[in-house]
């Protein structure tokens, strides 16, 4: 389970509200993470063109499905690559 919660305040949210909603999702050993309301928040902005990214190189014939996921967990330090993640996701 990914422990990470992006808190996302409105225009008119209570400061107190946003403590308070902080405040649980530590308390039950989740990982907040404030950020402005904009689309697709942090982690799908960046998220998403990387996935993309890989499926184009795919796409080009550049490396295999195989390669391309073991280059990133190699050079990159990451636990999957980038076409296993997307399927792990459902992308």
């Amino acid at each position: 389970m990914l422990r990470l919660v992006e808190v996302i305040t409105g225009g008119k949210t209570q400061d107190k509200v946003k403590k308070n909603a902080i405040s649980i999702l530590k308390s039950i050993n989740m990982k907040p993470v404030e950020v402005k309301d904009s689309p697709g928040f942090i982690v799908n902005r960046l998220l998403i063109p990387y996935i993309n990214s890989a499926v184009n190189l795919y796409a080009e014939g550049v490396a295999s499905a195989k390669d391309i996921n073991r280059a990133i967990k190699l050079g990159g330090n990451h636990p999957m690559g980038p076409l296993e993640l997307a399927d792990h996701i459902g992308a």
